[in-house]
């Protein structure tokens, strides 16, 4: 059977997430679905950026299974066409067949699915407007058929280098297949790694460990290199994550 990992595509209260719960269960796929991270994580839809951050980890697990061997379903709405690019362009690195599924409804239906859905699981949908809808609309960017038919992934947009490094200034937590950071995005972020290294405390399994590890950078923050202890530097501090 082919590796695959499917892209559900669409906006809020289109079912993406019915679709992805009915592919993870046919295809025993692992299913990342953020909105369900968000609520409990954040306590609300998009922190100063928490969303980029938690997508970044899941795709990160996300690459690993699939390298495992395991589909893979991300559940992410995908907006932009550079995202869509830069996840296909990783999962065929991997040898994973990438499928895009593009899901719309009329606005009508839209409006309410969203707002029945956010007086049933508040902790799941986010309040939404109706001029939030348009909004949202207006900034979506619909898959081609090029991208729907599994067509060939354009190159990225310059100064990236690559798609790895477009993913890594996308979802500034995301870890490369691998581990660690392209080279392509090494060179976008061109400061240099500090001579120092932190403590964090991490959850090793059944128990709390301490770990030092360097920080590499990515995007405006610096992030440890080593899986399982990630850090974030703001403002001259340091803080564990999740924080």
């Amino acid at each position: 059977m082919t590796l695959t990992m499917v892209l559900l595509v669409g906006l809020p209260g289109v079912g993406k997430t019915t679709r992805a719960r009915v592919l993870e269960t046919r295809r025993g796929a692992l299913r990342l679905t953020p909105d369900e991270w968000m609520a409990p994580l954040f306590g609300a839809g998009e922190v100063a950026g928490s969303r980029d951050v938690l997508e970044g980890r899941l795709l990160s697990v996300g690459f690993r299974v699939l390298a495992l061997g395991v589909d893979v379903v991300v559940d992410f709405g995908l907006w932009g066409r550079d995202e869509r690019s830069a996840l296909r362009s990783i999962g065929a690195g991997l040898g994973a067949r990438v499928e895009v599924e593009f899901l719309d409804v009329p606005p009508d239906v839209q409006w309410d699915r969203v707002t029945r859905r956010h007086q049933g699981e508040p902790e799941v949908q986010f309040a939404m407007t109706r001029d939030d809808l348009d909004g949202y609309r207006r900034r979506f960017e619909a898959p081609d058929a090029a991208e729907l038919t599994g067509g060939p992934v354009p190159p990225p947009p310059s100064p990236a280098g690559d798609w790895g490094a477009w993913a890594v200034r996308r979802w500034p937590t995301l870890a490369l297949p691998g581990g660690g950071v392209s080279a392509g995005a090494r060179a976008v972020n061109s400061a240099a790694v500090p001579e120092v290294t932190v403590a964090c405390d991490v959850l090793s399994r059944t128990r709390l460990r301490r770990c030092t590890s360097p920080l590499v950078p990515v995007g405006r923050e610096w992030w440890s290199d080593v899986a399982g202890c990630e850090l974030r530097r703001r403002a001259g501090r340091v803080l564990p994550w999740p924080d």
